[in-house]
Formats: structure tokens, sequence, C-alpha cells
């Protein structure tokens, strides 16, 4: 060590002593982890000083004294000399912990393909707290059955050996030779190393210590030998097929094998597909020979990466075609359907590849005499035409074959051998014999069977056969169904008599297209009208004659007509006789009254089996007993009737009954009416209470004489007084109550009264119940509005049947709708400074509604008043927000109770006008602010101006100039001022620089460019800047030999802005702008005075882009024009004086301005003409040194109109350079 103080890392109990000796203080290593102790010298002796024991990688500071630093060679000696002794002290206090030994390894494939691979493992060995002088490791290996393999092992051989210190890595490789006897079964191979496996030595004189490293896992290589490939085809090895195909089978499934990796000689390869283990293409062959296909190794991998192996040639002879042709079919081509019963018949022979000798003579027709004729049609097809010979009356088969001596082959000289087609073999079914036609049916003549069912029968199937191809005479057809051979309808007839039943000709065709031969006719006799019944007496009614004589009449012959046929009512028959038309017998009356003969339908047949109508009733009275008397009325007791309707019924007919055989109490009879058995009046009554009504025995006879009893006395009460009504409700109007409570209440108990009984407008009725005289229900509202409530006459009554009176409407003024309302007198927009009155409107009258409801954001509420339903108050915005007017639902309520809606009306502020505005006042202030402080030019022709830096300050401006000299190439100026006009104030400066070419004395040309910066605030706050630049040509020109100078410039450019409308958020906005200026000045001389008459036409022209702002309002585009004509004279007078030069300085100037503007610019600027003037005085003092002071007053804004007016002094100071 030979420095005073030294560090190293320590970590407690890491290392040994000895190690730490030899290392740090023999060989100088300073960074040996050990367990720590401090050693230092004093005069000759070692000192040790314990300092305890420090954590992992802490730094401990090891210090010697300055004579220990400078030892001799002696001391060193000694040192060597107590070497040992300082070992045996440390290792008695010191413990000595292990770093721990470790060992990995890896194989250099986790495969392996076939026998005599070669795989490596490496291995590394980390030494701990070991000096290791050598290193021997073979692993153990085995198969997935744990036998042993047979591979061979190399030696195994490291580097980094012996090491030299404890904590080092080794590195250790060595190899397994794969032995064939591994591939057999696909063996896995595995590697193990146990503790037996690998051991260490120690170098001479080490150390021992540590402990034994764990084995460090198994290693797996498995067997994944290369995918093998074969190659075949379907095909004799010699062939004539073309194009050859040829399969590729894989061993397993691969990838990146594509058509290229074929190899073909003789041949091309075409229509290559396939994925996984299997590939198929097509070799289509250059010509006869000998054809090759080879797939190379490495061009296809499996899943692990392996290549194929290379597939065993596939070899095949190409011999040319010698395939004979084929016919691939015969179809039927013209008529397409067979049968049929066509002339001419087409077919479509097509061959499987071109042919050549095809003619008539090459086909051979069967079934038919007729004769071919063939044409091509394109391609390998040819269409053969059979015609003539017995074709028009053939029924039968027709088939097309070849001939014997066809002549046909293929282009290569291959005769047609096997004429039988490969696919479809089509004939012809020639029909010409026509189907013939029967009507049948299944009913007999004559008939009454309607409809009379009938089948046409065709002798084969037809088609085209419909209801309208049958005549019918005497009906008409229904019900037409059928196919094929046989149809069937009904034939409705339309009277008795003969029915006739056609189908004529042509009406039908089978299909080969023959129409139908005619039917003979169908004829039937129909037969449908009923025989009627009548049945007559001798006897009159009523009658007492018993047995009572009948005669039953039929309107033609019948037979099964007999005696059980007749019902009898009230009697029995006897004495039945007859037959034909006319049957007789009695009927013996049971007792009195009706006697009834009837003769049903259907007991009787005629000929033609329509059996008989059923007799219309023969009726007769028999009487013999006398008639009683009843009295009745419709109405019951008691009864509001008046007058009662009563009736008196006898029991039989009578005659003699009069109104004055009628006796009432309390009351009189009315409207007297009726015969026979029934008589009719009216009894009115006289008053309330009992009405009595009796009729006596013999008023009235019947028809045999026979006089009535007397009636039991009819007595009835009578109430002729109708119920009151009245409707109420607890519910006060007007009122928000839903439902509606009400009751109706009746003088006197009613029934009959129902919720169908109440009419509700605006509303419905439920939960109604009550009886007697009292009834209840809700009225459910339907909307805001009357309610009424009413029950009419009528809808019930009392016991007496009294309707009750109609009640007095009940109205209530129904309000369940909250008060809109409504706000109004807020704009769309405002601008700052604006105050609007806003008007609170409700839909009705409320209460309770104050300012206190009324919720401002962004601005102030005042001058509240006004009364229900209006108020009025003013709002004064806070001009940096929208301003939101709102009332909340709820603040006040109407007179039924219902609390208000809220609403509410933002009024945004007009950000867009705002920036508008304030950019177009910028603009034209920029504008005049360009003008005013161009620098000039012609100071550079006649070279008379120097370098120079100025200030001037005045009352309304403040300015600084600071310019280059004027005789060089290039040349720069700066300028500035500040101005204020109206309400707002403009901060401006321009640096302009240029360079030129003097053509002459007086002729100078030359290009500029200027950069200015602008920054405007108006008085309410809002602040806009711009920053821009100007570029383009100049030029300055004397006239004549006079110092009369003329200067032209023409500059263009864009400005980059920023504005702050609301002082809220900051927007940015381009503009474009041209600069354009003529000036011409001369000099005269006036005794020791000059004047200066200068003239100047400027124009600018400033245009903002439009863009959206912060608050996504578009800012519109606009422009301004600034034309400016300037004509006035200065002049310079020189003052006496001792030292320096004196000048009194002065000038008169007029100006002329027009104002143009275009877009939001037009509404906030003076467009048009102005006019302004100047009036200056002042002293320029400059003094030996160079030092110029210039001080002045001057006057603006002479005119009403000019733009700018104001008034002051200036203060210049002016250096030159």
């Amino acid at each position: 060590m030979s420095k005073r103080g030294a560090e190293l890392q320590v970590s407690c109990g890491s290392a040994t002593i000895l190690e730490w000796l030899d290392n740090f203080w023999f060989r100088g290593a300073h960074e040996i982890p050990i367990a720590v102790r401090f050693i230092q010298l004093e005069g000759d002796s070692l000192v040790w000083m314990r300092k305890g024991c420090f954590g992992a990688n802490e730094k401990v500071s090891f210090e010697k004294t300055r004579e220990a630093a400078g030892l001799s060679r002696k001391i060193l000696d000694r040192v060597a000399q107590v070497k040992i002794l300082f070992v045996a002290m440390l290792l008695s206090i010191i413990s000595t912990a292990s770093i721990a030994q470790t060992l990995s390894w890896s194989l250099s494939s986790s495969t392996y393909t076939t026998a005599g691979q070669t795989l490596t493992y490496t291995y590394s060995y980390h030494t701990g707290n070991y000096l290791v002088g050598s290193v021997s490791i073979t692993p153990t290996f085995f198969n997935q059955f744990g036998t042993p393999v047979s591979g061979s092992v190399g030696a195994t051989t490291c580097s980094g050996l012996p090491t030299s210190s404890l904590n080092q890595t080794i590195t250790c490789s060595g190899t397994y030779t794969v032995h064939a006897s591994d591939t057999d079964n696909g063996d896995a191979i595995n590697a193990v190393v146990n503790g037996t496996d690998w051991s260490a030595t120690q170098p001479s004189g080490g150390w021992a210590g540590g402990g034994t490293p764990a084995s460090p896992g198994q290693l797996t290589a498995t067997f994944d030998p290369p995918p093998s490939v074969s190659i075949s085809s379907t095909t004799s090895s010699t062939t004539g097929v073309n194009p050859i195909p040829v399969t590729f089978n894989f061993s397993e499934s691969v990838s990146n094998f594509v058509s290229g990796d074929v190899s073909v000689t003789g041949g091309t390869l075409s229509g290559f597909s396939g994925s996984g283990s299997s590939y198929s293409a097509n070799i289509t062959p250059s010509g006869p020979g000998t054809i090759t296909v080879n797939v190379a190794a490495n061009v296809a991998v499996d899943s692990s990466g392996s290549g194929n192996t290379a597939a065993l040639q596939l070899t095949r002879t190409y011999a040319g075609d010698t395939t004979p042709p084929r016919v691939s079919s015969i179809t039927r081509q013209n008529p397409a359907a067979s049968p049929t019963n066509a002339d001419s018949l087409i077919w479509r022979v097509t061959f499987n590849e071109a042919v050549s000798g095809v003619s008539a003579a090459s086909f051979a027709p069967s079934g038919t005499t007729g004769t071919a004729t063939v044409s091509s049609a394109g391609g390998n097809a040819y269409d053969v035409t059979v015609s003539g010979g017995n074709l028009a009356g053939l029924s039968g088969t027709v088939t097309l074959g070849l001939s014997g001596s066809h002549g046909i082959s293929d282009s290569a000289g291959n005769a047609l051998t096997n004429v039988a087609p490969t696919g479809a073999n089509e004939s012809f079914v020639v029909d010409n014999t026509a189907p013939t036609t029967t009507i049948t049916s299944t009913a007999t003549s004559p008939t009454n069977t309607s409809p009379i069912p009938v089948t046409v029968t065709f002798s084969e199937v037809v088609t085209g056969f419909a209801d309208t191809d049958v005549s019918v005479g005497n009906g008409s057809v229904s019900s037409f169904a059928g196919s094929g051979t046989t149809y069937t309808f009904n034939v409705i007839p339309a009277a008795d008599g003969n029915v006739t039943v056609n189908v004529a000709a042509n009406v039908a065709a089978d299909a080969a297209g023959n129409n139908n031969t005619a039917a003979t006719q169908f004829a039937i006799t129909f037969d449908g009208t009923a025989p009627t019944t009548t049945i007559t007496s001798t006897a009159t009614s009523p009658t007492n004659t018993s047995p009572i004589p009948v005669t039953v009449t039929f309107s033609e012959v019948v037979t099964g007509f007999a005696d059980t046929d007749v019902s009898v009512g009230n009697g029995s028959v006897s004495s039945f006789a007859g037959s034909g038309t006319t049957y007789t017998f009695n009927v013996i009356p049971a007792a009195d009254g009706n006697v009834t003969v009837n003769v049903a339908a259907n007991v009787a047949a005629d000929a033609a089996g329509n059996n008989n109508t059923a007799a219309t009733q023969f009726a007769i009275t028999f009487d013999g007993t006398a008639p009683t008397t009843t009295i009745t009325s419709t109405a019951t007791s008691p009864t509001n009737t008046s007058p009662i309707p009563v009736t008196v019924t006898f029991s039989e007919v009578v005659t003699g009954f009069a109104d004055t055989d009628v006796s009432v109490g309390n009351g009189s009879v009315s409207s007297f009416a009726g015969s026979g058995t029934t008589y009719t009046f009216n009894v009115i009554p006289a008053a309330d209470g009992n009405v009595t009504v009796n009729v006596a025995a013999n008023v009235a006879a019947d028809a045999a004489g026979n006089n009535n009893t007397a009636a039991t006395q009819f007595a009835i009460t009578y109430d002729g007084t109708a119920p009151t009504t009245t409707i109420t409700s607890t519910a006060t109007s007007p009122t928000n109550t839903s439902p509606i409570p009400v009751t109706v209440t009746f003088s006197e108990a009613v029934t009959g009264f129902a919720d169908t009984d109440v009419s509700v407008g605006n509303g419905s009725v439920s939960s109604f119940a009550g009886s007697g005289t009292t009834y209840t229900f809700n009225v459910i509202p339907a909307a805001d509005g009357n309610v009424t409530v009413n029950v009419a006459a009528n809808v019930a009554a009392d016991a007496a049947g009294n309707g009750n009176a109609a009640a007095t409407q009940l109205s209530i003024e129904y309000d369940s709708t909250s008060p809109g309302l409504t706000i109004s007198g807020v704009p769309g927009a405002y601008l700052p400074g604006d105050t609007f009155v806003v008007t609170f409107t409700f839909a009705e009258n409320v209460t309770g509604f104050d300012a206190s409801d009324v919720v401002v954001t962004g601005g102030n509420l005042s001058n509240f008043a006004g009364g229900s339903p209006v108020w009025t108050a003013t709002v004064t915005p806070g001009n940096t927000s929208d301003v939101t007017v709102a009332v909340s639902a709820g603040a006040a309520q109407d007179a039924a109770g219902n609390d208000t809606n809220g609403a509410s009306a933002t009024s945004a502020i007009d950000s867009a006008a705002i920036s508008s505005e304030q950019i177009a006042y910028f603009m034209e202030n920029r504008a005049h602010s360009l003008i005013s402080n161009q620098p000039n030019l012609t100071r550079f022709l006649g070279g008379r101006s120097g370098g120079r830096f100025n200030a001037t300050i005045s009352s309304s401006a403040m300015g600084v100039d600071f310019a280059s000299g004027a005789g060089g190439p290039a040349w720069f100026t700066f300028q500035g001022s500040h101005s204020e006009s109206g309400t707002t104030e403009l901060t401006y400066g321009l640096f302009s620089f240029g360079t030129q070419i003097v053509k002459n004395e007086n002729l100078l040309v030359g290009i500029m460019a200027q950069l200015d910066h602008s920054e405007q605030m108006s008085d309410s706050g809002i602040w806009t800047t711009g920053t821009g630049w100007l570029a383009g040509p100049y030029m300055v020109r004397r006239l004549g030999d006079q110092p009369l100078f003329l200067e032209a410039r023409l500059l263009a450019g864009q400005s980059h802005n920023r504005i702050s409308p609301l002082g809220t958020f900051t927007d940015q906005f381009t503009s474009s702008r041209l600069l354009a200026k003529v000036g011409i000045e001369g000099q005269y001389q006036l005794g020791s005075a000059l004047l200066f008459p200068n003239l100047n036409i400027s124009h600018v022209h400033d245009a903002q882009k439009a863009y959206l702002d912060g608050l996504n309002n578009l800012v519109p585009r606009q422009s301004v024009s600034l034309t400016e004509f300037d004509l006035g004279i200065d002049f310079e007078a020189p003052v006496a004086v001792s030292r320096g030069e004196l000048t009194l300085t002065g000038g008169l100037s007029g100006s002329y301005y027009r104002t143009a503007a275009s877009g939001p610019a037009i509404n906030y600027i003076s467009v048009g003409d102005s006019w302004n003037s100047r009036v200056d005085l002042g002293l320029r003092y400059r003094a030996e040194n160079g030092l110029t002071i210039t001080t002045g007053a001057y006057l603006t804004g002479l005119t009403s109109n000019a733009p700018l007016q104001s008034y002051g002094a200036t203060l210049q100071l002016e250096v030159g350079f």
C-alpha cells in the first residue's frame, strides 16, 4: 500500500485471514472481502486493533502511520516472518463462513437427428470458498427407460484452472456422440451429474473450506430425425397420360416447400398445391421421352427446423398420345323433351378430344327409316339431325349410334374404337297417335243427384285439359280436378230435363303434342222437383164435430205414405185409406182446444226419388168449455205508472165485452180496446193510494155462446212522486287533489244507480260504492281544467219506479300542473358593457316569488320589480364569462298549491365580436405605426447620414431610433413608438435591414426586410400582440442635377398574432400584409436656412385570417387598408453659439387618409377619408463630441376627423458612429 489511507470492500466473515494478508498486504489487491481488523505499526511493532464486523459492501478506511507508509525492506521482512503468527492470532478470533459453490450446465441442442451427431454439454462451476486446481466432470447418459445409452462420452475440458482466488467461475465443456442404437426407437437421451460424476482438487497449499454443490439437474435431448420425402405418380413407368399427376409425401408435416423446390427434366411443372405432409402437381411433357422429377435435401423444414432428406428420383417415359378418342355423350338437342311428335330429331354428339372424319355416314339411327345429316357444334361437339323416312307417322323409340365404318380418329391418328358413350346416351320416344276421350258418370238416368259427378278419361296422359274445354247443356261445370289420363268435375243442372256433356277434339295433347279426339256425348235426365203435400177438411173452425174428416193430397203419384206418417196434435188418427195422389182419414179430438194435423217432409217419394215437401199444418179448434176471465197489468205494486195499463184476458175468444163492464175503485177507465180473448184499457188513478179493477160474470160469451166467469179483483198501489238528487264534495275549488271525493245523496232510497249513471266532464269515475239514499265515488281528473259531475234524471228509481230528478251540476276547478315560467330578455350573446332587462313570466298567478329566487351566474341582479304573474329585473354581466339567469323549481306556488317549474336562460359572451373589434383597431393602429416608422431611404444616395442611436420621449408617444451608417452595402435601422388612439394604446417596434447596389451617383437599388412587433392594450384590459415580417425591393433615384430625390419600396409579408379577448384564454391568428410607398424630397437653400419640401404616398393592407377562438366561436376574416398622402416642408436654421452647433428646427405638414375595411372591421373602424396636420418647433444642439440633443414641441390633429390627435414635447439624444 503506497497511500497513507486505503479503502477496501468488506463483508463480515467472508474470506480467510491468510488470503487477506497475502493479497492485501503483499500483492496489493485491495478488494478482497474479509472480516476486518485494523493493523497499525507503532515503531517496529504490529498492533492489532479490532474494530468489529461490518456489513456487505461497506467501505472501511484502513490507515497506516506515516512511518508505515515508508517501511524499509527490513520491516517488510519482519512482517513476512511474523505472517504465520498473525494468521494464528486471527483464526483464534475470526469465524469464516462459506461462499456457496454452485454447478449449472446446458446442452447444445434439445434434439438430435441422426447417429454420429455430437451434442456438446457446457458447465458453469462457481468455486465459492475453494481454490481449485483441477476439475473432472463426466455426466451419466441414459434413455427414457433408465437404460444407459451406447454413445461415446468425450473428455471434459475446463478453462481458468488452477484458480488463484476464491469466488471464481470455471467453464467446462464435453461432448456426447450419438450411437446408432440411440435412434432405433426414437429414444430420448437424458444426462445427469451426480456426486460421483464430478470432482475438484485443491492446489498445493490451498486452504480447504466450503461444501459440495448440488446436482445441476437432468438434461434431455429427444430424437427428431429429418423429414424424408417420396415422389410418386398414379401413371405407369411408360405412359401416354398428359399431364402426368405427381404426389410428394413427406414423413411429417413441413413448411417452406414451394413449386421452385421441385426439379423437372423433360417437362414443366404446374398446378402445385398442398400443405403439411402432402403436396401434388402436374408434369406436362415437353414431348415423347424420359421425364425426371427430383426434390433436393433441405428445401423444407419440420417444426423443429430440421431440413428434409433428398427424395428418390421419379422417372417416367412419355410415349406420346396412344389413347383412342371416346364418345363423351349423346344427348337430345332439339327437341329437348321426349316423347315428341317432331318430324326432325337433333342429337348433340360430344367427343373427349378433337376428332376428324365425322360425316353423316359415321352415324346409324335405329327405330326409324329417316336419314342423318351432320354439322359442327364447335369444339369437340357435332349436331346430328335425323329426318324424313317414317318419322311423320312413327310411334316408337329412335336411337342414334355410330356406324361400323364411322372413320373417326383423333389428331394423333388414334381411331375411335369404343363407340359406347362414357356419359349420357339419350334416345327420342316418337309418338304420333292421338289420345281418345271418354265421358262417364256414376249417376243413372233419370236422377235427382245434383251436382252430377262426371269423369273424362283419356287413353293416355295429356296436358292442357281445363274446365273451359267441357261443354254442358242445361248445366254448368264445377270442382274441376285431375291430371294425366283422368279428370273429374261436377255438373250442376240448370233445370229439370235432359243434361248433356261434350268434350271437343284438340283441347288436350299428349307428351308428344298429339291432340285428343272428340268424346261421344254424355246425356242424362235430371228431375230435382219434390212432390208437394196439402191437408184439408170439410169441418170449419171452431167446431164441436168429432171425429173430424181429413184428406191429404200430393202433387204427383207417390209411394210409401202411411198413417204413421200423420202427426196429430190434441187427437188421434183413424180410418186411414188411399194411394197415388189422395189419402183420407179421421181425427178424434182428445180435448177442447186446437187440433193440428201435420205431414212431415220425406215421408213419401216420386219415381225419381224426390221426397215430398212438408205440408202446411192443418189446424181446427174444438171447444166445449165456458171462457174464464183474468185481470192483469204490466205495472207492479207500488207503481208510478199513470195511467195504469190493464189487460182483461178470457180463456177463449168472446164477444159483447165493453168498457162499461169494467168497475174501477180510485180511478177511471180510458182507451178501451180489444177483441177475441184480450181486451186492454188504461186506469187513470184519482190520487196516490190503492186502485181496484173488477169484471163481473156473464158480460161476454164465446163462439159457442158460453158466458164468462167473474174475474178475481185486481188491486195496485199508486205512487207518483219522484226522488230528488244532490251532488257534493269535500274538495274546494280550485284543487290539486286527485282523485276528487264525491257524494250523491237521494231524498229517498233508490235502486239502479251505478257508476255509469255519473257523467264526468274532464275525468273518470272510480271506487263507486253506496246504496239506499247515499252513494260515494272518486273522480280522477283527466287534465287540468274544470271538472264537472252530473247525475241525469231517471238514472235511479224509488220502490214505485219513480225516476230521480236531475241533480244540480257539481263543478270544481282542477289544477295539477306546475305553473310554467318563461325567462325572456336574455340575449343569445352579449358584449362587455351590455346590460339587459330580464322578464320572468309565469303561466298563471303565483305567490312567494321574490329576488332571492333568482340566481345569476356570471353577473349581478338589480332593480327587481313587478307582481304576479310578471316580474322584471336588470342583469349586469361580469364581462368575463357566459351569464346564466336561473329560477329553481318550487320558487312560487299557484292557487292550487302547485310548485312552479324552474327555468333558465344563458347569454354567451360574444368573444368573436370582441376579438374582431380589437383586431380591427389593432390592424388600423399598426398600419399607422408601420407607415410613420418607415426608414428614410433618400439618405443612402447622398451619403449624408451616419450611424446613430437616438431616443425620443413625448407626452403622447415614446420612440427609439438606432441605425447604421449610410455608406455601406448593408444597413439596418430600429425605430419604435408608443401612441394612443381612442380607447387603445399601441407600442410598436420596427427593425429594418437591407442590402443595395449603387448603380451610379444618381441611382441605387436594393432589397430589404423588416421585422416588427406590436403590443396593443385597450381600456377594458384586452391585449393584442403581433410579430411579423415584410420583405421586398426598393430604389432611390436623384432627379436631375438638383438635390431632389425619389424613393420607392414594395414589401409583403405575414404576422403571427395573439389576443386575449376576455382575459381567461389566449387565441392565436395570422394576418398577411402589404406595404407600398413612394416619396419625393427636395432641398432648398434660403439664406442660411435649409428648406426640405417632401411628398409621400403610402399604402398598407393588413388581412386577418379566420380562426376558431378558445370558446370555439368563429372569428371571421377581415381586413384594413390605409392609404396616406403626406405633404410638408421642414426647415433648419443655424443659431450662432460659441461651441458646438445649435439649429432651430421646425416644420408644417398635412396628411390625407383613406381607410377601407372588409368583414367585421367595417363595423368598428372609421371607414372613409380623413385629414390631419402637424406643426413642429424645436432646437437641436450638436456637441463637439458627436452627441446631439434635440428638443421640440408639436401639435397634431388640428382637424376634427383626424385619426390621431396629440400634442406634447420631444427629447431626442443621438450619438453618431
